[in-house]
């Protein structure tokens, strides 16, 4: 999924909260049975009205078919690179 998020954030313009590699690289830590990731804070503001304009409704869709489109694209190798 790490790689996907990568993969994505490259292809398209769309925000995507890629995890931040560790100094060894890795995208996540563990500690006992804990697993932990770290994710940049996203800009933007919580939109707390009850009405969502149509201009706002089509950027969001336009936003996710973007994203979509870029990862359909992705192709995973087993060597696990992008």
């Amino acid at each position: 999924m790490h790689r996907l998020l990568e993969f994505v954030a490259a292809e398209c313009a769309a925000p995507v909260p890629v995890p931040v590699r560790t100094s060894t690289g890795a995208t996540w830590v563990t500690r006992g049975d804990l697993i932990w990731q770290l994710e940049p804070w996203m800009p933007g503001q919580p939109d707390l009205t009850d009405e969502i304009s149509t201009e706002r409704l089509v950027a969001a869709v336009q936003t996710l078919a973007a994203w979509h489109t870029a990862a359909a694209k992705y192709v995973p190798t087993e060597a696990g690179g992008v």
